[in-house]
């Protein structure tokens, strides 16, 4: 009984909330991700696919393949620390440059992006001349599509952890 009443919150407060408030919910959470990557002119599909852990003073990115790697998110520095190699580096953080998919992860979506073509299950959004597509699939997970600075297409599925 209990977790049919649960089951209800959870259904009515997704009606309610709009998708950017979905988005938010949804992003600045501990997920399970898997990125696909297309690159036409090289006609190549690279995937990848890990953790993402939201600690008290930082994220930690943890990719699995096909190169295992953690990225370790602070305010101002990300360390890139590389299993096979044994090595780390570290990335100063400027906010006016950081990357779009760092920044969402860090604050979410706020005023600062030029939100379009809004429904229930999707939305667009502009930063930095960069146009993102999100979509809430029907299984709870959601996808960000992009072309990266290269243009290479992305296309990244999120999927919460669920603890029981």
């Amino acid at each position: 009984m209990n977790r049919l009443i649960l089951c209800f919150f959870i259904l009515i407060s997704h009606l309610e909330s709009s998708p950017v408030d979905r988005f938010n919910e949804f992003i600045l959470q501990d997920l399970i991700y898997k990125q696909v990557s297309l690159n036409d002119k090289k006609n190549k599909i690279d995937e990848s696919y890990g953790v993402i852990n939201r600690l008290d003073s930082h994220i930690s990115i943890l990719v699995e393949k096909p190169f295992k790697e953690r990225y370790l998110i602070f305010a101002d520095v990300i360390e890139i620390y590389d299993f096979d190699f044994n090595q780390t580096r570290i990335i100063e953080i400027n906010e006016n440059d950081l990357g779009v998919i760092v920044d969402f992860l860090k604050n979410g979506i706020d005023d600062q992006y030029d939100i379009s073509n809004m429904t229930n299950k999707s939305f667009n959004f502009i930063k930095d001349e960069k146009n993102i597509l999100i979509n809430f699939l029907p299984n709870e997970d959601m996808q960000i599509s992009f072309l990266d600075n290269i243009g290479i297409k992305n296309l990244i599925t999120f999927s919460k952890i669920w603890i029981l």
